[in-house]
């Protein structure tokens, strides 16, 4: 092969790999922008979880990894666990060592560390009972890279590939 006609196909290829890649790089620019206008959020939900008549019904938050987050108007003394389980239950990406309940008590903001993953399994008695206002946050256990940033590393990988493997060529073509 001459060198023209390598530099021809490394061009056409450099050109074929640019197009594909192009798009895949500015969606992954864009999703990882900082600015709030970019950032969409799934819509919130309303549920009422109880159809009795002059049944007293207290609304609580649910955040984070269940299935069904939203605003949920449950009876009094609904426990934790029965609301985790209404709320279409924890999906597999969640900490359940790490939940929390925020309540506020006399106007201060108290904390409540719940090991949901230890109160499956225990049978001691320490469900806690939520009051109205509460916020139950269930924390979703982060992957160490981002889909987008796997995307562009395997771009850059492919680009280096494409880069050394011209060069190798020159390189032969030039002891020949």
């Amino acid at each position: 092969m001459k060198r023209t006609s390598l530099h021809r196909y490394l061009a056409v290829v450099l050109t074929c790999v640019s197009c594909v890649a192009r798009p895949c790089f500015a969606q992954s620019l864009q999703s990882t922008g900082s600015s709030a206008t970019q950032l969409t959020l799934p819509r919130g939900a309303e549920y009422s979880i109880g159809q009795f008549p002059g049944e007293v019904l207290i609304p609580i938050h649910v955040l984070g990894a269940v299935v069904r987050p939203g605003l949920y108007h449950v009876p009094k003394h609904t426990d934790l666990l029965y609301l985790i389980t209404v709320a279409g239950g924890a999906p597999p990406n969640a900490e359940l060592t790490e939940a929390v309940i925020k309540r506020r008590v006399s106007g201060q903001e108290e904390v409540i560390a719940v090991d949901l993953e230890k109160l499956m399994t225990a049978r001691d008695g320490r469900n806690p009972t939520l009051m109205a206002g509460d916020v139950v946050f269930v924390p979703m256990d982060e992957p160490l890279i981002s889909q987008e940033t796997s995307g562009l590393l395997a771009f850059i990988a492919t680009m280096l590939s494409i880069i050394t493997t011209s060069i190798l060529l020159e390189d032969r073509l030039s002891r020949d």
